[in-house]
């Protein structure tokens, strides 16, 4: 009776330890499941970006969208220039310059320069912030800050002058 006590006990411990490990290995099942699903996505996720991208890089740049971008570009200085109170007056220059390589690379880089005649710091602090804030291709290369000719009593007014830049994709063509 003894021997069928003992028997009994380890075939139990042996059906729980069977139970246990069969848990754990759903469970594992279960977790590699979701870690193919979730690698299965991110695999779809960086065909539909590789695809995006060779589209985009096959996309001819016309003239006409470089000027429509120009435009587009000074609406944008004037708005957010009024936007940071500064005097429609005081915006003396806006200028695109020509496209220039950058090194060996596909990209060319468009300056624009803007004149403000009479500003602020906080103003002019506020106009880049926004601009480039909200456009997040658009950097300032240069800025140069001399006093400005008149200055209204109690402001210290500058006349700035900025180079904005925005990088245009231009592959070389093969020779």
């Amino acid at each position: 009776m003894n021997k069928n006590v003992n028997t009994s006990r380890l075939l139990t411990l042996t059906a729980v330890a069977l139970g246990i490990g069969a848990v754990w290995s759903y469970l594992h099942l279960q977790d590699a499941r979701g870690n193919a699903l979730r690698a299965q996505e991110d695999v779809e996720d960086s065909r539909r970006l590789v695809h995006a991208i060779e589209t985009m890089r096959t996309r001819p740049a016309l003239i006409g969208e470089h000027q429509r971008e120009q435009a587009e570009l000074t609406r944008r200085i004037e708005e957010t220039a009024k936007v940071a109170g500064i005097a429609p007056g005081s915006l003396a220059l806006i200028e695109p310059g020509p496209a220039q390589r950058l090194g060996d690379s596909a990209y060319l880089e468009k300056p624009t320069q803007v004149l403000i005649t009479q500003v602020t710091l906080r103003q002019l602090a506020r106009f880049l912030a926004d601009l480039t804030t909200a456009d997040a291709s658009l950097h300032v290369k240069s800025l140069l800050l001399n006093p400005a000719e008149s200055r209204e009593a109690g402001e210290e007014n500058w006349k700035a002058d900025v180079t904005l830049t925005y990088l245009i994709y231009a592959p070389r063509e093969a020779p």
